[in-house]
């Protein structure tokens, strides 16, 4: 229906967010693609960005070659079922190569607009609405349970668009931060471009980034004309910030400059119109003044002397042609008043020629110079207009006090909670100032009471015990092991493995799993030995006595690709989620025994696990923060990780838990927060660990318990901070 239009509004980030890929895109094709219409894609997957955005990037290449194929001449739900079909083929691909962090991570929504048909598929927890008649339904709900890679995209959702419907998609976050019926007020109030500005407003407000949503608007030509709101970008992007005075001082103006600066062009166009004629016959008559006054002062004061070829000419004429030497006269001297009559007039036509040009080449000059006169004075008039006062830093400070001094009351008779609020607002209070030095120092004060209170040690910036890129040219490590006074991890690009030094953090030694044999994936110390797992159902055990490395065998030939990899007593243990079940392969004298069930997986659901350890019993840290802590295969129903101090009592990114039996605590890395968090064994909260800002992304920990040092691996670094 080429009479049909769509407004799409966006919320999108411009950078990488730390813990997940997110991604709001829509493909407009150009030329003959067009006939089959537009895709739209919100992909977000919950694992760090790389390699999160190649899995993102190859679900958009695959749909959009895929769909648009020349070879495809299929209606559009045909050649949208058939794009989804190979694309489901190559995450399938993708998995069997060894990438499967994204697995369970996974929330996709993909729409096909052709004209009034809509197709629409997704897979995790992606969400789609429809606004129609006022009513604001679910067209695609998150799944329960995630599929397996070659099932992505299995169902297709499609129907016929009416005139005003809008469709929503968006990420489970949106709903996380605004209540359903708040957001229907929007999208039913406002058209798809000021709806996302009145959203990002809210999540600005509380600072959330990691949303992308999409609103698109089905309008026909014929019943409405299409005007896009003036002056609202059809994207918004949260994470940059908010347009300044000056800037929301330029759009407002904007308009009103171009239709006066149209005037100015049209008014200035009719006057010359008008007046050039008549301008510019006042100008030759005065050049032909200025040219006769000129040739009497000539004729009165001699003031030009004639050429020897002016002087042969006239000779000629008379017919008294003489020898040429006879001509070669000398020019007269000038007189001194004639030099300072002819300096005056050098002046005076100089002064005159560019105000001539000003008002007549150069005026376009002259206006510029004028407008920017009165652009500086405006803007100057318009900023101590619109400039806030000036904050009242020592009334700030007071009333922060008085909340601490309020808050310290409420720890005299134990009272945690209300304490914590009240040093919550007083932190709050003075965030509004906290530019100002004095105030940071009481900004920090009270932090630091109500971090005393909640048990939390923020660490200082220091400086990486040992830097990776210095020994490797792009290293990719994934994962830290303290065994026997020693560290250990593996650059995955090239599978070199490194021996560290405790004592002064040197390498003391490296080997290398030949490249052929799959990238390294996960390890896991043994005995006296660490194992290393690649993603080519590889595991090699590197000898630490020494430094040899030797392939293990097991029995069904094959071992397991899994997500982790830990070890308790004989055995070892290998965490995958893809297959909700933990294995166990045994020590035996030839090898190791073939894989057998570890849990009961009809009582424990660990489809959405990040990582696991054992110290007898086995725990389970999930995506969404939960933990599962399991006894001969299943689960303790009174177990959980409770009592976190609140604001930020959830485990925001749960990257990585671990424990043993020479560990008393369990420790759960918390990525997104830049955190690790220390329970007892029956998950009761302990303390937590504040990591700097400032030290990269965090990918894996490691805990000596005798110096009481803890190892923190952030891009290719590593840190030490003390407990």
């Amino acid at each position: 229906m080429n009479n049909d239009l769509y407004r799409i509004g966006k919320i999108a980030i411009s950078q990488k967010l730390p813990d997940r890929f997110l991604s709001v895109k829509v493909y407009s094709p150009k030329g003959e693609e067009k006939e089959h219409g537009s895709l739209y894609f919100l992909i977000e997957i919950t694992t760090p960005w790389f390699p999160a955005t190649e899995i993102g990037k190859a679900i958009e290449q695959s749909i959009i070659s895929n769909f648009y194929s020349a070879q495809n001449n299929k209606n559009t739900e045909a050649r949208f079922e058939e794009a989804l079909k190979k694309t489901n083929l190559v995450l399938g691909e993708l998995a069997k190569k060894g990438d499967t962090n994204w697995i369970g991570n996974l929330n996709v929504i993909i729409a096909a607009v052709a004209g009034d048909e809509i197709y629409i598929t997704g897979t995790g927890k992606g969400l789609a609405f429809l606004m129609r008649e006022k009513s604001l339904k679910n067209i695609y709900q998150k799944e329960k349970t995630p599929h397996s890679p070659i099932n992505s995209f299995t169902n297709i959702i499609s129907g016929n668009l009416e005139a005003g419907d809008k469709i929503v998609l968006t990420n489970e976050e949106l709903l996380n931060q605004i209540h359903r019926e708040h957001l229907q007020t929007i999208i039913q109030s406002f058209d798809p471009i000021t709806a996302i500005h009145e959203i990002a407003k809210i999540l600005r407000k509380k600072k959330v980034t990691n949303v992308n949503s999409l609103v698109l608007e089905f309008v026909a030509q014929d019943k409405i004309v299409f005007q896009p709101p003036p002056d609202l970008a059809d994207t918004v992007f949260l994470d940059r910030a908010q347009d300044q005075w000056i800037e929301k001082t330029i759009k407002k103006t904007k308009p009103i400059i171009a239709g006066t600066q149209e005037k100015i062009k049209n008014g200035i166009k009719g006057t010359k119109e008008k007046t050039a004629p008549v301008f510019r016959r006042f100008v030759i008559s005065i050049g032909k003044g200025v040219l006769a006054a000129g040739n009497s002062i000539k004729s009165i004061f001699g003031g030009i002397v004639k050429t020897r070829r002016e002087k042969v000419r006239d000779k000629i004429k008379t017919g008294k042609a003489k020898e040429w030497e006879d001509f070669i006269d000398k020019p007269k001297q000038r007189s001194f008043f004639q030099i300072i009559i002819n300096g005056i007039g050098k002046v005076f036509s100089f002064l005159g020629t560019q105000i001539i040009l000003l008002f007549t080449k150069r005026r376009k000059l002259l206006i510029i110079i004028i407008l920017t006169i009165l652009l500086i004075w405006g803007i100057n008039i318009i900023r101590k207009r619109l400039s806030e006062p000036r904050l009242n830093v020592n009334q700030i400070i007071q009333e922060a006090e008085a909340k601490e001094s309020q808050a310290k009351s409420e720890l005299t008779v134990n009272n945690k909670d209300n304490a914590r609020n009240l040093f919550l607002e007083a932190l709050e209070i003075l965030d509004q100032a906290k530019g100002e030095e004095k105030v940071q120092d009481v900004y920090n004060r009270i932090q630091g009471e109500k971090d005393e209170m909640d048990v939390i040690e923020r660490w200082n910036k220091t400086d990486p015990i040992f830097n990776f890129a210095a020994h490797d040219s792009n290293p990719q490590v994934a994962k830290i092991i303290f065994y026997d006074k020693n560290l250990y991890a593996a650059n995955k690009n090239n599978n070199k493995i490194y021996l560290i030094s405790e004592t002064d953090f040197s390498v003391k030694n490296t080997v290398q799993i030949p490249t052929e044999d799959g990238q390294i994936q996960m390890a896991t110390p043994y005995s006296n030995s660490i194992l290393w797992k690649t993603n080519s159902k590889n595991l090699y055990s590197l000898n630490l006595n020494s430094m040899s490395l030797q392939k293990e065998k097991t029995s069904s030939g094959d071992w397991k690709n899994g997500l982790d990899l830990s070890y308790y007593y004989r055995n070892i243990y290998f965490l995958v989620p893809l297959e909700n079940q933990i294995y166990k392969y045994t020590k035996t004298s030839t090898g190791w025994s073939e894989a057998k069930d570890a849990i009961d997986n009809t009582k424990a659901d660990i489809s959405k696990a990040v990582s696991f350890d054992i110290d007898g019993y086995i725990y389970v840290l999930n995506q969404d923060g939960s933990c599962l802590k399991l006894s001969r295969g299943s689960p303790l129903l009174d177990f959980g990780l409770k009592n976190i101090p609140p604001p930020a009592e959830k485990i925001e990114s749960p990257k990585t838990i671990i424990t043993s039996t020479d560990l008393s605590s369990l420790y759960v890395l918390d990525e997104g927060q830049k955190r690790i968090v220390e329970f007892d064994k029956e998950g009761n909260y302990l303390r937590q660990y504040i990591v700097p800002d400032d030290i990269g992304q965090i990918k894996d920990i490691a805990v000596n318990i005798q110096t009481q040092k803890m190892y923190v691996l952030a891009d290719s670094f590593i840190y030490q901070f003390g407990l």
